[in-house]
């Protein structure tokens, strides 16, 4: 799918109609290290809940960074009430769930739910994002020494092949 380059609100609406969905399960690009099993619990906890979009607990420090999942009725809610706001619609997830305090008017009506991570994920010294050319090297010399041919890198076994007491960035 391919939507308009200036409105990720307006790309997540066209990939869930043309698709279908009723949960969309957002990845961020520039956080290619996360763990499969945690999406699939932050969905599970969608569903079982039954709330509008559930969000790793940011009180907790921990590296998983880039994922939530929200509801494809959600998503046409805030459609609805950020038309002219392009910050909102650029950045979906601070309008509903990161820092819900810029539009406590706007987003009061949506429910939220918070999942703890795993204590396995719960570290401040490793970078799993991509800002800058250094960050891009980093997480390029982690999947050249965990990649397999035709499967996922699992973040917990990058985490505790390392250690504790070892920064990734000694890769």
């Amino acid at each position: 799918f391919r939507g308009s380059e200036d409105d990720v609100l307006d790309r997540f609406l066209g990939a869930a109609e043309q698709t279908n969905a009723g949960v969309i399960l957002r990845i961020c690009a520039d956080a290619p290290l996360f763990d499969i099993e945690t999406a699939d619990a932050v969905v599970r906890e969608l569903l079982e809940k039954n709330v509008d979009a559930v969000f790793m607990d940011g009180d907790t420090p921990h590296v998983l960074a880039g994922f939530e999942a929200i509801t494809h009725a959600a998503l046409k809610r805030i459609a609805a009430i950020t038309l002219d706001d392009q910050f909102a619609r650029e950045h979906v997830g601070v309008f509903l769930g990161i820092h819900p305090r810029y539009y406590p008017d706007k987003n009061k009506d949506f429910t939220r739910a918070l999942l703890t991570p795993h204590p396995t994920f719960r570290a401040t010294r490793v970078p799993v994002s991509i800002d800058t050319q250094e960050d891009y090297d980093h997480v390029k010399r982690v999947y050249d020494r965990f990649y397999k041919e035709g499967d996922v890198i699992a973040l917990e076994e990058v985490l505790l092949s390392l250690g504790e007491n070892e920064a990734l960035g000694h890769i």
